[in-house]
């Protein structure tokens, strides 16, 4: 045993010298007390308690900023900054509950000099709805109003006049959502005219619908509004392309493409040809709840059956025109049929044709994309101030340029059109010129 402990021992001696520190001048170095071992001791106890510091401490998140965030923020920024020294400007407010306005909406200003010649400027809409126009310069007597086209419907501001003390113009435009629910839908009423043209039957019906929704009744996806079923056996011999009406391929479908606005009346007005002597049955696809008038030549025909009642005779010139009339509360679908037929001693004939085109021509009159009736027999158009009626011009040639853009009228039509829509529009400007 004892031979194995010499063996162990200066084994032992050789590995604790083979890894001990190296070896310090003891006359240069400090002896160590007890009170640097405690010394020592506390600093150990401190970085240990740090690394455990360091090693639970919450990591910090970055958040990372995208090329969005700040272009939006640089945009918006602009805005701001602009809007403070712009001086036209204006915003958009989306009164379908709950909707609002997507940032980038196009926003077109429009200018009018007293001439009616417009320019037009572009601009997009900020997160908020905001849109300036930095490039806008106000002249005294030129009329300004903003214009959108948003989900399918054409929106306008009112148009400010400037004057000499126009410094700055707020303009506000207010839209509508789109919505495809027909049941927002109903008829008011319908006057109808119905004039004999050689064997055959001219009928031409006024229809007024009314959207009981806070938003615009459109289908954006087929490109309509409003679906309107003939009677059986009617046929379509013209259909102007500015009506703003689409003839289904059956023939027997009428389609509105103007979205129906919420609060105002919508008139549609469409023509159509039955034979004399016919039952006609008149359904609609929309809940009725209004009055159905008829006014016939009652020289040539008469009313001999049906669900209308006589109401009296109505003298225009060298013609008298006898009324009809019923009042309805009916759902979608239920008919309404009478039956209208040569008058006794009064055989059609081709000077009654000539007549009757003549009086269809002069009845109505195709103004901003729809027809407005002007002759006695029909109620006269209510009374139109000369500030809406200027907004529904420039509404109407919005959107024709857009119905050229898209391609669905010729370029001969769109000017012909723009042409007479401007000419209406400069003489209203000018007359509200010499009224100032």
């Amino acid at each position: 045993m004892r031979r194995y402990l010499f063996l162990i021992v200066p084994m032992l001696v050789l590995v604790a010298c083979s890894s001990a520190e190296p070896v310090v001048d003891t006359a240069a170095s400090s002896p160590i007390d007890d009170t640097s071992v405690e010394s020592m001791l506390d600093d150990i106890a401190v970085s240990q308690d740090t690394a455990e510091t360091v090693e639970t401490a919450p990591e910090v998140v970055v958040e990372e900023t995208t090329e969005d965030t700040v272009a939006e923020t640089t945009v918006d920024t602009a805005q701001d900054v602009q809007l403070a020294d712009a001086r036209v400007s204006g915003h958009i407010t989306n009164l379908s509950a709950g909707m609002s306005v997507p940032r980038g909406t196009t926003v077109y200003l429009h200018v009018f000099d007293e001439t009616g010649d417009q320019n037009m400027l572009e601009a997009q809409t900020a997160i908020d709805g905001r849109f300036i126009f930095p490039d806008a310069t106000i002249q005294p007597g030129n009329g300004y109003m903003a214009t959108t086209m948003f989900q399918g419907g054409v929106f306008s501001s009112d148009m400010i006049r400037a004057d000499a003390d126009t410094e700055s113009l707020d303009l506000t435009l207010e839209v509508y959502s789109a919505s495809d629910d027909p049941t927002t839908i109903r008829i008011t009423g319908v006057m109808a005219q119905i004039t004999s043209v050689g064997d055959s039957l001219q009928v031409v019906e006024r229809i007024q619908f009314v959207n009981d929704a806070d938003t615009m009744y459109t289908n954006l996806h087929h490109g309509y509004s409003l679906r309107i079923d003939l009677p059986p056996g009617a046929s379509v011999p013209h259909m102007d392309e500015t009506s703003g009406l689409v003839v289904a391929d059956d023939g027997n479908t009428l389609y509105d493409t103007e979205p129906v606005m919420p609060g105002e009346p919508h008139v549609v007005l469409i023509a159509y040809e039955l034979p004399a002597g016919v039952e006609i049955n008149r359904q609609f696809v929309y809940p009725f709840t209004g009055t159905y008038d008829l006014f016939i030549d009652g020289d040539a025909l008469e009313v001999t059956e049906g669900d209308l009642s006589y109401v009296s005779d109505i003298p225009d010139g060298e013609r008298t025109y006898a009324s009809y009339s019923t009042t309805l509360s009916s759902a979608p679908s239920e008919a309404l049929t009478f039956t209208v037929d040569a008058a006794a001693g009064s055989p059609f004939s081709q000077q009654n044709v000539a007549m009757a085109m003549m009086a269809i021509g002069a009845s109505f009159l195709l103004i901003g994309g729809g027809m407005y009736a002007r002759t006695s027999f029909f109620p006269a158009r209510q009374a139109v101030s000369v500030t809406d009626r200027r907004a529904e011009l420039i509404k109407t040639l919005a959107a024709l340029d857009e119905q050229y853009e898209k391609g669905t009228i010729t370029a001969k039509i769109h000017q012909s059109r723009r042409n007479a829509l401007k000419a209406e529009l400069a003489e209203l400007i000018q007359s509200e010129g010499e009224r100032d």
